[in-house]
């Protein structure tokens, strides 16, 4: 989809006292059965560059700033009126996220928050109004917003130093109402002059915006604009106590456990689909071994049985020798299945590097 829409619900919303906790059952932000109960605190669970990143959404009343702070376990307490969405909205590899607050029935204000690796945080990117926001493929970040039955209001905005600066403006208007010369007029960015703007540098763009209520002008600009659901990590989402999760090397299947409550969960199948196996155990009936040696030599696993077959998955390391003969120790995750008493795998793959994590060595 090439730009996002965001309406939001209005309900009353109560001001939570109490941060959610570790020891806290919430729901995923994006499960259905959240969705219907909307204005409690949900979670954000996801992996990239092999680290779980976890966020808890808590409502905050009308008005307030919206704020982020990372708790002593690693998790982000964001909070602010409306949910946060997940998206890498600077294509830098990591997953940011933004809020979009209703400002009146259509319009609003999407404010933007990047995550820092250096920093291991998230901090302000800034915000754009309007209803709706793409991301051009000239790298503009352009924002609509509606203003009356028949004309709109463009932003087009650059990220420039990690922030998001405002260029340049559009209004555009219903032809069958307006003069021609009044259907699609070019405004400088307040401050700014007609000689510092960039509009004359992108032709074809502006060509394709100014045609918005003409026939086939919306398809022109959808197919000039990145597609955010590929930018999105829905595919990357895992529970709330992920303790090992990976796709695998087929690019098309993906392998979760989660531990709660003395219980592991085993679920294998398509990424992002249902799984189509699900296991569940008690802690006494599966191996843990979370830590064995040190440095390059320390590996573990977490194994179950299930109807004669046995399921491992598991982390390690792995010797490479680099071209100025160092060594270079590697992680690795991976999965194994046997059946019964044979010592042949009828399953064997590694996982993809960067979308594998685990926290096998700190099981008891």
């Amino acid at each position: 989809m090439g730009f996002m829409v965001r309406t939001a619900a209005i309900f009353t919303l109560m001001v939570l006292t109490v941060s959610a906790t570790a020891d806290e059952s919430l729901l995923a932000c994006n499960d259905p059965e959240w969705e219907s109960q909307s204005g409690t605190s949900c979670n954000l669970n996801w992996v990239e560059h092999q680290i779980l990143q976890r966020l808890v959404w808590s409502p905050e009343t009308e008005g307030a700033d919206i704020g982020v702070v990372k708790d002593v376990d690693g998790r982000f307490q964001v909070r602010s009126q409306w949910r946060p969405y997940l998206m890498d909205v600077d294509q830098d590899g990591w997953t940011d996220f933004y809020v979009f607050t209703p400002n009146s029935m259509v319009n609003g204000d999407f404010v933007f928050f990047r995550f820092d690796p250096a920093q291991d945080t998230f901090v302000t990117m800034g915000d754009v109004g309007g209803s709706i926001f793409g991301l051009d493929e000239n790298g503009f970040v352009v924002a609509i917003s509606r203003s009356g039955c028949c004309e709109k209001e463009i932003s087009f905005h650059l990220i420039e130093d990690h922030a998001l600066n405002l260029q340049f403006l559009m209004r555009v208007r219903l032809p069958e109402l307006f003069a021609q010369a009044e259907q699609c007029q070019m405004y400088p960015r307040p401050g700014g002059s007609v000689s510092d703007t960039l509009w004359s540098n992108y032709p074809d763009m502006i060509a394709d915006y100014c045609n918005f209520y003409k026939e086939k002008g919306w398809e022109a600009i959808q197919a000039r604009s990145l597609d955010q659901d590929a930018l999105s990590v829905a595919v990357y989402m895992v529970p709330e106590n992920t303790v090992f999760y990976c796709q695998l090397e087929d690019a098309a299947n993906e392998v979760t456990v989660v531990y709660r409550d003395g219980i592991y969960t085993y679920q294998y199948g398509l990424i992002g689909q249902n799984p189509d196996l699900e296991i569940r155990r008690e802690a006494s009936e599966v191996e843990v071994l979370p830590d064995n040696g040190a440095g390059p030599s320390r590996f573990g696993y977490i194994k179950l049985q299930n109807d004669g077959y046995t399921y491992q998955v598991h982390y390690g390391y792995e010797i490479v020798f680099g071209d100025d003969s160092a060594d270079v120790s590697e992680t690795i995750r991976g999965l194994t299945v046997q059946r019964g008493d044979e010592t042949a795998y009828v399953f064997d793959k590694d996982c993809l590097t960067d979308t594998s994590f685990d926290q096998i060595f700190n099981l008891d």
